[in-house]
């Protein structure tokens, strides 16, 4: 078997070093306002096209700092409850429909680089509001993560701070593409998400397009070019430029990247990012970290922070996942901390949020907290691994091995498998994708389809 090495980090190398402390909300602005909602302000973008803006705002006179929200999912309930628990601690919250979904102007295209520049005057439109002190930051979780990164790059100058939840990185790292391979739940993304609306085909993840029954009929037609097509949706030619455009340096992409050193050196803000082991869109946070401390344009986008948790794409959700309880210490007051984290940006309260550790990851099997100083955590000792075989390696059950021997100069065979597409290999997520948690690969691995070393 050829020789691959592979790099792993020991997380908890000294766990006599471990800092038990979790994310601490301290003290943050106290609910004491009554909330005023308003929806379907327009806000005009540079090219004319309109964006529907609704607002929750503390029921009193006066000017308030502004929170922004860029979403492609509408005003849900969900949005609402969390845009007036910050709206009753002296927070004006508005939520925004991207462009050319729901109630804003505008064609939708979800990777359109005029979202970047729709986000730097939704920034200065919030900002020039009468009821706003001129103050802005921004927060969300998935495709509102990236808007906040895409925005960032724009240098607005009224915003002040971002909270950016599992925000993606670019789309060859994990989504559309992960490391270059077409994800299937992107694709089903896609179907969801086609149109100005979200689709609903019937029961599963992403409107039904992520069931079982859907995605064995649906994978099976060629060409996948037309995929969103023959899912029904003819309102979304933005998907051929998905799969035409496969590579990184395809224009489509390009537009849109933010990951670049010059484009985060045109980051100015702070950022505190979360994410969770079982996120999908895991890379996006540590990537990001490390690229502002190196690149950020102002030493105050150069001090990340970023908070890791036993979560899912939905993060601070439940303290179970799949078949495993994380504990009492799973879930933590997020908002309370995003709250203290805006406290010091937007309103400029001394409440020493930049002196806690930059780094909170949650250790799990110890179900505990860890307060670290950076990332990797310095404590890491990197080993090197390698596979070998016998030139079996087919199935949990084959030769294959995972050890620290480093391979003899040559190895003595290689491995092979046959891969049909008509028989696919089974997925141990039922949820789409990894949103399951831990889950057990032995039976999706027991074919000779798949490689294995253990």
């Amino acid at each position: 078997m050829k020789p691959l090495l592979f790099l792993t980090a020991i997380l908890l190398a000294a766990l006599v070093t471990l800092h038990a402390e979790a994310p601490n909300p301290g003290q943050y602005s106290a609910e004491k306002f009554e909330v005023k909602a308003t929806r379907g302000h327009k806000a005009a973008m540079r090219d004319g096209v309109k964006l529907s803006v609704d607002v929750a705002q503390p029921k009193a006179e006066g000017r308030f700092p502004a929170i922004l929200i860029i979403t492609p999912y509408s005003n849900n309930p969900g949005f609402q409850k969390r845009a007036a628990w910050f709206a009753k601690r002296g927070y004006i919250v508005a939520v925004t429909d991207s462009r050319g979904r729901f109630d804003s102007e505008g064609t939708w295209d979800p990777f359109d680089p005029k979202h970047k520049t729709d986000g730097y005057d939704l920034v200065e439109w919030l900002a020039s509001r009468p009821w706003c002190d001129g103050k802005v930051g921004m927060m969300g979780l998935s495709f509102m993560g990236w808007a906040q990164w895409w925005t960032a790059t724009q240098t607005p100058p009224s915003l002040k701070a971002i909270v950016p939840e599992v925000a993606p990185p670019d789309a060859m790292f994990n989504a559309p593409y992960q490391n270059g391979v077409l994800v299937s739940w992107m694709l089903d993304w896609g179907g969801a998400n086609a149109g100005r609306v979200g689709q609903n085909m019937g029961p599963g993840p992403y409107g039904g397009f992520a069931s079982e029954e859907r995605r064995l009929t649906d994978y099976m037609q060629l060409p996948y070019l037309k995929l969103n097509e023959l899912r029904g949706a003819l309102d979304a030619p933005w998907f051929e430029k998905w799969i035409r455009g496969n590579t990184s340096s395809d224009p489509y992409w390009q537009g849109i990247a933010y990951q670049k050193p010059e484009e985060y050196a045109k980051v100015t803000v702070p950022s505190l990012a979360a994410t969770g082991w079982f996120d999908a869109d895991f890379p996006g946070a540590p990537m990001n970290y490390l690229a502002m401390k190196q690149h950020g344009a102002t030493p105050d986008a150069r001090r990340p922070r970023m908070v890791i948790g036993p979560w899912q794409h939905i993060i601070n959700s439940s303290r179970k996942l799949g078949a495993f309880d994380y504990g009492e210490l799973a879930v933590i007051d997020w908002d309370g901390y995003v709250c203290r984290w805006f406290d010091h940006w937007l309103k400029g309260i001394d409440n020493s949020v930049m002196d806690d550790a930059p780094v909170h990851v949650f250790v799990m099997g110890r179900n505990q907290w860890s307060a670290e100083q950076d990332w990797p955590l310095p404590q890491t000792r990197w080993t090197k691994y390698y596979l070998h075989s016998g030139g079996h390696a087919n199935s949990i059950s084959g030769d294959g091995v995972l050890n620290t021997s480093p391979p003899a100069a040559i190895e003595p065979a290689s491995d092979s498998y046959v891969y049909d597409p008509a028989k696919p290999t089974r997925s141990p997520f039922t949820g789409g994708h990894l949103e399951d948690g831990a889950a057990d690969t032995r039976k999706s691995s027991a074919g000779p389809d798949v490689l294995g070393s253990v």
